[in-house]
């Protein structure tokens, strides 16, 4: 994760601070009396320019961040290792924290400004702890009442696929909240979550592990139906027959004749997919197109069914989710 960039690419206009002439204030070499660290979160720069000196003191104040959001996030790593689960939650918050940086980034101010006669410039950046810390909050705050709403609505619905898309959606914005919690807990007190990551994501699972889908396809497509199924499956939910199924998953396969083409042989594909529930009722459907390429039709075909493949297996979930109305 790295905040510097971040910070840089946000290039604050100048402040309207003046400049100060004579003798250095107390912040030049030491600390800042009117600006004390319980209060305030500090960067200093030293340039010829002007606008340099101001983006080192804000690059200063952000490399403080950075190396306090490091150290809790090492924290937050080690807690998981030691709680028994696989380090992807603190990655995925990980993820999140140089976005939400940014936001805060955006509340440094110029704070003063000296130049040592004849020489230098020298800049003090701040960050208001407590104004930033009731942003955090506000921000924590209201995904917390989101993440309720669709919490709610996951153990309502009546559309299995509805409701692991509303824990889905939970559980991203619980993500977005960790990372706001970790960052307000540099700032200030950190506000416990209501709803863990691991609960959310374990409900999310629970809901996977329940919905039964069947798959089917044209006559004669026996190949798609065994790709189909295996998609299903790796996606970890249920592969039922028909008359067991929440949903019946359709395919098509097309593949066009190979196309010769400086010594290669190229098949055009397209997959397509439909979802209904149990009833008939169709809930969508989605498209790809892709293509393949080899020395000979044979194998340009097979790799052409191996893309087809390919994209189930990582795709399928997500566009099931989309389908059900739910990303």
């Amino acid at each position: 994760m790295r905040i510097l960039p971040v910070l840089l690419a946000l290039m604050l206009a100048a402040c309207a601070v003046p400049l100060r002439h004579g003798e250095a204030p107390d912040w030049v070499d030491g600390a800042a009396s009117a600006y004390p660290t319980d209060r305030y979160l500090l960067g200093r720069g030293r340039a010829a320019t002007l606008a340099l000196a101001q983006d080192r003191a804000r690059a200063d104040l952000a490399k403080g961040l950075e190396v306090a959001v490091a150290a809790r996030t090492r924290e937050a790593q080690r807690f998981v290792r030691a709680d028994g689960e696989t380090g992807r939650q603190a990655l995925e918050i990980d993820r999140r924290l140089v976005t939400t940086t940014s936001g805060v980034l955006r509340g440094v101010e110029i704070a003063d400004i000296w130049r040592a006669p004849g020489g230098d410039y020298h800049v003090l950046a701040v960050l208001d702890r407590q104004a930033m810390a009731r942003r955090l909050r506000r921000e924590i705050a209201e995904l917390d009442r989101q993440t309720g709403t669709l919490v709610d609505q996951a153990r309502r619905a009546d559309d299995p696929l509805a409701a692991i898309a509303a824990a889905g959606r939970a559980v991203d914005l619980q993500a977005q909240r960790a990372s706001r919690a970790r960052l307000l807990s540099v700032l200030a007190a950190a506000v416990p979550p209501r709803w863990p990551l691991a609960k959310l994501r374990a409900d999310r699972e629970a809901l996977l592990r329940r919905l039964a889908i069947a798959v089917k396809a044209a006559p004669g497509e026996a190949r798609l139906v065994e790709l189909l199924g295996g998609a299903v499956s790796a996606a970890g939910l249920r592969l039922v027959a028909a008359d067991e199924a929440d949903y019946i998953l359709s395919g098509r396969l097309e593949l066009a004749p190979p196309e010769p083409r400086e010594g290669w042989q190229w098949i055009r594909g397209r997959l397509s997919i439909t979802l209904a529930r149990g009833d008939g009722r169709v809930r969508g459907t989605h498209r790809w197109s892709f293509k393949a390429a080899a020395l000979s039709a044979a194998e340009a075909r097979r790799r052409a069914v191996d893309e087809a493949a390919r994209l189930l297996r990582a795709e399928l979930l997500p566009v099931l989710l989309s389908l059900a109305g739910g990303r």
